[in-house]
């Protein structure tokens, strides 16, 4: 998954713009979440995009 990929989906969320509250990933990231199905974790190449979207 490309960068550019994440900012079309952003573009899709947000269809008046969006401001990105942070930014990580292309290497030796961890990630660990959970739900009311459980737990799950991976560790590999990940990234990361948190955008808050634009009123």
């Amino acid at each position: 998954m490309s960068w550019n990929y994440c900012y079309e989906k952003a573009g899709d969320r947000c269809p008046h713009g969006y401001d990105v509250i942070s930014k990580d990933g292309d290497g030796g990231n961890s990630m660990a979440g959970g739900g009311a199905s459980g737990f799950f974790g991976s560790a590999g190449n990940t990234r990361s995009l948190m955008i808050s979207c634009k009123a």
